[in-house]
């Protein structure tokens, strides 16, 4: 991946890891409900899911923290403002970048509870771009953390 070049092993298995949490936390959940929706989902039905997705995305015996609450926990190492054992992560990663665009938009769209159509399947939209990015961008810092064991 460009720009952890000069990471150290640890750093990049960090990054890894941040990731992968990033990945459960968000990835995961932010499309949960979503994924069960039949093609003949009704408005309704839609805007349920999204509403639990966006505003219950991880939930716990305390109760649940929201999408936007969860990306902010884990945004300031992936944008490089904050550094992860010593080192920044390349802010100006692609995916970084449209994960961020994405969730700025979701909270653009607020409130979805009342919500119809275009703005329900917009926000589906921004969520599976989220749920995407993230996947690939773990995918990556895996198989980089892999490459790095076996060289």
């Amino acid at each position: 991946m460009e720009g952890l070049e000069r990471c150290s092993d640890e750093q990049v298995v960090a990054f890894a890891e941040h990731v992968a949490r990033l990945k459960h936390d968000l990835g995961k959940y932010i499309r949960f409900r979503q994924n069960w929706l039949s093609a003949e989902a009704g408005e309704d039905e839609v805007r349920a899911a999204l509403v639990a997705d966006l505003h219950h995305t991880r939930r716990g015996p305390d109760g649940s923290v929201d999408a936007q609450s969860v990306w902010a926990e884990f945004r300031p190492v992936l944008l490089g403002e904050t550094e992860l054992l010593g080192a920044t992560f390349p802010a100006a990663d692609a995916r970084v970048q449209a994960v961020e665009r994405a969730m700025v938009r979701l909270a653009a769209l607020e409130p979805l509870e009342e919500a119809g159509g275009a703005v329900l399947q917009e926000a589906m939209e921004h969520a599976r771009g989220v749920a995407e990015g993230i996947r690939e961008l773990a995918a990556d810092l895996r198989d980089l953390v892999l490459a790095r064991r076996s060289a």
